[in-house]
This record gives structure tokens, C-alpha cells and sequence, in this order.
């Protein structure tokens, strides 16, 4: 009976996770256009002036996929209500539903990331603008396998984010844990610089660490417009998604059963 009401469930926590981000519409219009507009400025003007044999429009159109992505890799939410919900002890309510807690948050996730697709697909519709080499009649291929790696992207981003506010269960803390998560999302993830630009020694870290398949590896395959691009962003995705889940689980099960309420 349980398992029948799963999907329907989990589209209900989906639409429950899009009006939240919906409802906050002072949050939600800082993230479309301060948040993404003048982080996207100082980068046009930064390498703008920079020697075109490292610049030019690839690098302003990656930064621009890069921000737009970023904005909807909402991680922080998700630390931030799982942390306070093991804090305050809300979470032994959520434990008692009939649908697994890290898959009602999972589905929150993804409600809310489908709010911000206009602002990860705006950069894709400009570059095919603005670029003259470029058809219209291959957007629709182009945006598929986009959105594709957008949403392996999406589940590494969850997994990350899941797996670090597990640590309140140890610390207690909520902004220790956030620290973490934001520091590694800006260094990791390819939002400051991109992999290609890292010397050769860490560049290996920089292109194959899990943050980058949710920024990085996806902002590459969308300004080369290259396969074998997208069949790197592809592959280290699902590994991700795999590797994540698998760590994930065995973690969620013994600290969900030793759990006792610290907010009484």
C-alpha cells in the first residue's frame, strides 16, 4: 500500500519544494537578477581586460552558465533545513512518514531546481544569439543533452549536500556545516576559475572532483558544444551519483537509528 503512494508522494513534496521557492519571491528575485547579474558583470569585466589569448567571449559565456548553474545547485537550503530539523528535532516527524526522508528532501530539491530552469537556459538561448556559427535548428539536440547534465548535476548537488548536513548529527553545529559546503562549491566546483586555467598538477583534482559535474564539467560541453565533453560531464555525473548514493545510504540508516532528538 505504502509503495503505491510513493510517487504520488514524491510529486507532492516536488510542487511543496517549488512553492516554497516561489513563495519567497524577495529571495527568488535577488537570485535572478542581483545574485546572478552582477556576479556575471564583474566577470565580463575581469577577463575583458585580461589578454584575449585567455579571454573572449567562451570565457564571458562560461562564467555565465557557470553563475546560472550555481544559483540553481541550492544546496544550501537543503543543509540548512535537514541541519535544523536534526537540531530542533523536527526530524522525528519526518521519519514517521510512509516515504524515506532523504527522498522527500530529494524531491523538495528538484521541485525547487525546476523554478530556476529559465535562468540556466537563458545563457544557452544567448549564446546561440550571439554566436553566428552556431544554428538554431541544433538547439534543440544541444538543450537536451544539456538539461541532461543539468539534472546528473542536480543529483550530486543533493547528494553533496545531504551527506554534509549529516555531520550535524556529530557536531551540532549548522553553520560549521554550512562553511564546509559553500567553501567547496566555490573553490571545487569551477565558479571562481575554470579547470583549464588551473596549473597541470591540479587540474585533475579541479576537472574530477564531484563538485565540478554540478558547474564545471556541464558550463565546458555547454560553450564547446563538444561530445566528448558532454561524454566526460555524462560519465563523471553518474559516477558521482552512484558513488554519493552508496555512501549515503549505509550513513542515513545508522545515524537515522541511533538518532535520539537533541531539541527534546
Amino acid at each position: 500500500m505504502f509503495r503505491s503512494l510513493i510517487p504520488s508522494a514524491l510529486v507532492i513534496f516536488a510542487r511543496n519544494g517549488m512553492r516554497l521557492v516561489l513563495l519567497d519571491r524577495t529571495l527568488l528575485g535577488i537570485d535572478y537578477f542581483f545574485a546572478t547579474s552582477l556576479p556575471l558583470l564583474m566577470q565580463i569585466i575581469i577577463w575583458w581586460s585580461m589578454p584575449s589569448s585567455i579571454s573572449g567571449p567562451s570565457m564571458i559565456f562560461y562564467f555565465a552558465y557557470a553563475i546560472a548553474l550555481n544559483r540553481t545547485n541550492n544546496g544550501y537550503s537543503t543543509i540548512e533545513d535537514v541541519s535544523y530539523s536534526i537540531v530542533s528535532g523536527r526530524i522525528e516527524t519526518a521519519l514517521m512518514k510512509p516515504v524515506n526522508y532523504p527522498l522527500q528532501k530529494l524531491a523538495e530539491f528538484m521541485g525547487g531546481s525546476i523554478v530556476y530552469l529559465p535562468l540556466v537556459i537563458a545563457p544557452a538561448i544567448a549564446d546561440f544569439a550571439f554566436n553566428p556559427e552556431l544554428s538554431f535548428s541544433r538547439f534543440p539536440v544541444f538543450l537536451g543533452m544539456y538539461l541532461l547534465l543539468i539534472t546528473l548535476g542536480q543529483l550530486v548537488c543533493f547528494l553533496i549536500s545531504f551527506l554534509i548536513s549529516l555531520l550535524t548529527f556529530r557536531t551540532g553545529r549548522t553553520d560549521l556545516v554550512l562553511t564546509i559546503y559553500l567553501s567547496c562549491a566555490a573553490f571545487f566546483g569551477g565558479i571562481l576559475l575554470p579547470p583549464d586555467l588551473w596549473p597541470e598538477g591540479a587540474r585533475v583534482i579541479m576537472e574530477w572532483n564531484p563538485f565540478a559535474f554540478t558547474v564545471a564539467s556541464i558550463s565546458q560541453f555547454a560553450i564547446t558544444k563538444d561530445f566528448s565533453q558532454f561524454w566526460f560531464a555524462l560519465r563523471g555525473g553518474a559516477f558521482y551519483t552512484v558513488l554519493l548514493s552508496l555512501v549515503c545510504i549505509p550513513i542515513w540508516n545508522r545515524v537515522s537509528r541511533q538518532y535520539t532528538a537533541i531539541g527534546g
